[in-house]
């Protein structure tokens, strides 16, 4: 591997922590500019598609963000930080069968994780179970 490509690297993952640091500290714009900024450099990188994607569900912006998520989960070895959102993004869009589905993708993969649970959880709730959506919280938080 060339120095050159250890820079590049370097700073990209440089770009990455800023935008992360600048979406934690409320600062969407910025952020926004750095997850675009390692993509013209890296279009297949899905730390910066994924972060993207979470900006344009913020925004509402539900069909780039699903995009983006998609492009996301093909590129990562473990996509289930993907997967969880993406059925975040159907149940905004009211498609629970699809929801259901991306979730029952991420359990194969990962098992019974806060995460997973918590999003479950609130899948219950939109479906009208809230006995299991209780109980689905509860087990995440245990």
């Amino acid at each position: 591997m060339s120095s050159n490509s250890n820079e590049s690297e370097m700073s990209i993952e440089t770009v990455l922590l800023e935008g992360e640091r600048a979406f934690n500290e409320g600062r969407l714009e910025d952020a926004q500019k750095c997850f675009q900024a390692v993509l013209s450099v890296d279009g297949a990188n899905p730390r910066a598609l994924n972060n993207l994607a979470v900006l344009c569900h913020q925004s509402g912006d539900l069909a780039q963000a699903e995009t983006l998520f998609l492009r996301a989960a093909v590129l990562q070895t473990d996509p289930t930080d993907a997967l969880v959102n993406l059925s975040a993004v159907a149940q905004h869009d009211n498609r629970l069968p699809e929801a259901a589905a991306y979730l029952e993708r991420a359990l194969e993969r990962s098992g019974e994780t806060p995460r997973i649970l918590e999003q479950m959880s609130n899948l219950a709730e939109m479906m009208g179970d809230s006995q299991a959506s209780r109980h689905l919280w509860d087990k995440a938080r245990s």
